[in-house]
């Protein structure tokens, strides 16, 4: 049985779930984002022949990205 009494494992008691843990995912996830950015934007590029356009697409994307390795 577990602390709440249901039987259920709460996430954050899972070994994968540690702090140090998702730091380390996230920063790895970071760091391939940052890496492969100008590679999906090429490609992206092949179907969005304005840049405009791309830009509208991407900004959101990147404004959440920025936001959650800021929060």
């Amino acid at each position: 049985m577990t602390e709440d009494g249901t039987g259920r494992v709460q996430l954050r008691h899972q070994p994968f779930a540690s702090a140090e843990k998702l730091r380390d995912v996230v920063a790895d996830t970071y760091r391939q984002l940052k890496q492969r950015r100008v590679d999906i934007q090429r490609k992206m590029s092949l179907y969005l022949a304005n840049r405009d356009t791309e830009f509208i697409l991407f900004k959101p994307m990147k404004v959440t990205f920025l936001y959650l390795l800021i929060v």
